[in-house]
């Protein structure tokens, strides 16, 4: 992953730490969502873990709502 650091120096954020995991459908990437900035530290292996699960059930609800729309 590249990260761009303009958006930090436009804004004045200061990003520390950043999380992100793809959001898949049927083995397609169709999103990512991504958490920044932990509060005490860095991500772990069990943040990774948890962050993972959340990514699933948005690719599940995304196509539950595709599938389903009426």
């Amino acid at each position: 992953m590249i990260f761009y650091r303009d958006i930090d120096q436009r804004t004045g954020y200061k990003t520390k730490t950043l999380l992100c995991m793809p959001i898949m459908i049927q083995g397609n990437v169709i999103g990512v969502v991504q958490m920044v900035n932990k509060k005490n530290g860095h991500f772990t292996k069990s943040d990774e873990e948890s962050f993972e699960t959340f990514a699933v059930y948005c690719g599940l609800g995304k196509f539950e709502y595709n599938n389903y729309l009426i």
